[in-house]
């Protein structure tokens, strides 16, 4: 996985370059609030590591936007 962070600080621009694995994911599931559940992506790199916290309504947004082009990549045919 590639990380590509760009954070402004003050008058300039930090941008973070990274390239690191995923290390785990949890799906935080809750029976009371079934709206309120959460996906946790935890990566590891050499020089970095992080979580993404991702709520039930941009994991459907990631995954409308993904499905289209995994089945564009079944339907492909090569000669």
């Amino acid at each position: 996985m590639r990380i590509r962070v760009k954070k402004k600080a003050g008058f300039k621009v930090n941008r973070i370059d990274s390239s690191s694995k995923i290390d785990d994911v949890l799906i935080k599931e809750d029976l009371l609030n079934p709206e309120e559940e959460q996906v946790h992506i935890y990566f590891r790199g050499e020089d970095s590591s992080g979580i993404l916290n991702l709520d039930k309504s941009e994991v459907k947004r990631l995954i409308d936007s993904l499905t289209p082009m995994l089945n564009l990549v079944k339907k492909s045919k090569t000669f």
